[in-house]
Formats: C-alpha cells, structure tokens, sequence
C-alpha cells in the first residue's frame, strides 16, 4: 500500500520576502547554493522567458552512509509574484507524485517567513522512520539552504 505525504516546515529568514522569492524563482543558479542538486535543464520558457517546466538532477546523503545520486525530477510552476509564492507539480522523474509551493511572507520584524509545503507519493512503500527522515531533514535542509543564500547576500545591519 502506498501512502501520499502531506507536510509543511517553515523558518524565519533575516531578508527581504522579494529576495528569497527570487533566489528559489532562480532555477539556473540552484547548483551554486541548492546543495542536492547538481544539475538543471529548462525545458520550456513561457514568452517572457520565464521558465515553466524544469529537469534537476539531485544527489541525496541519508544517515548511515546511504546516497541516492542521480534522482531526476521535472517540475511545472506557476509563479504569484504579488504573494512571493512559488507552486510546483512534479510532471517526471523519479518521484511518481508530488506538489507544492514555497510561499514567503514578509514580518513586521522585517524578516520573512518562508512556508515550504508538500504533498508527495514516492511511487514505492517507504519504511516510515526513512520517509520522516527524508521530508523534515531534506526539507528543513532546503529552507536553510534558502535563508544562506538571501542572508549572504544581505547586508548586516
């Protein structure tokens, strides 16, 4: 029996909403911060050359010395630039199933909440403590991937 996943994990960010919104938008520049991922294609461009599906490859660390290298995922977007909100659907690959969105929400403390939500099926029974490792640290890894990226590039104040 096969199971879908639905999860969120958030995390405050020392940055501007609009700058994390663009770090993620910018999928070119993902090997150069996005740790997991060490290759992406741009399979096709709307006319303002915004990119609406797109190929990674990624390699993947999980406890005990275990890697999966080479996992390939084709995601579409849609972008809400008014919310700084990026939704995904997994369209190919090696994950059978997936959507979400990264949203981020500018606080009156002037850092910004970043909402990262999934709803996954893997296409194979997954034990359970692998599949709690995989979504909260991948996921948490991915936020703080996020807030290194925009908090380099942001001035102390």
């Amino acid at each position: 029996m096969r199971k879908v996943y639905e999860v969120s994990q958030a995390l405050e960010i020392e940055g501007d909403a609009a700058d994390c919104y663009n770090l993620l938008c910018d999928f070119e520049s993902y090997p150069s911060w996005f740790h997991y991922v060490k290759a992406v294609k741009i399979l096709k461009r709307d006319e303002l050359d915004i990119p609406l599906r797109v190929d990674f490859t990624c390699d993947i660390a999980i406890k005990g010395g275990i890697q999966k290298k080479g996992i390939k995922v084709v995601n579409e977007y849609a972008y809400d630039q008014i919310n700084k909100k990026l939704i995904y659907k997994v369209v190919g690959g090696d994950v059978k199933q997936g959507e979400g969105y990264y949203q981020f929400r500018q606080l009156n403390s002037g850092k910004t909440l970043a909402v990262f939500y999934v709803k996954i099926d893997f296409g194979i029974i997954i034990p359970a403590k692998l599949i709690s490792f995989m979504i909260d640290t991948l996921m948490k890894g991915v936020l703080v991937m996020i807030k290194n990226g925009v908090e380099k590039k942001t001035p102390a104040s």
